[in-house]
């Protein structure tokens, strides 16, 4: 039961963290970026969101779930080489659709961003891939 507990503590813990992250990110932004700045940002911070959860594919879960149905202690090693081949083949995916979208669309699939920005906004995506894999592995 001891252990049932400290996995908890532990995975609140990073919860926790991205949580407080994420007031201090609102705070430092919405003093120093301003309305408008802020609004820039939460739209880019949207897409990347948007193509880091098509492209992640769930496969925290995925290693979760063999993680639970196998006996072997060592499934963290098996998982994790792949999961981070994934994230990078995952974030080359998400930024080659964006670039394709924003080249279709000459540019008008995402508003009035420039593709400097955009390029600039979708940097975050491995970042949030990868926070979908490591919150199923804690």
């Amino acid at each position: 039961m001891r252990d049932l507990w400290q996995q908890i503590a532990k995975t609140s813990a990073a919860r926790s963290y991205s949580l407080i992250i994420g007031v201090i990110v609102v705070a430092l932004t919405a003093r120093y970026l301003g309305p408008e700045g802020r609004g820039l940002l939460a739209v880019l911070t949207a897409w990347a969101a948007a193509f880091a959860t098509l492209f992640h594919l769930s496969l925290g879960q995925v290693a979760l779930h063999r993680a639970a149905g196998g006996k072997d202690p060592r499934w963290l090693d098996k998982a994790l080489i792949p999961l981070v081949a994934w994230c990078l083949i995952a974030t080359s995916l998400a930024w080659a659709t964006a670039a394709l979208l924003y080249y279709a669309t000459g540019g008008r699939g995402f508003g009035s961003l420039s593709p400097l920005l955009l390029s600039a906004g979708l940097l975050i995506v491995p970042l949030l891939v990868w926070e979908q894999y490591a919150s199923a592995l804690l």
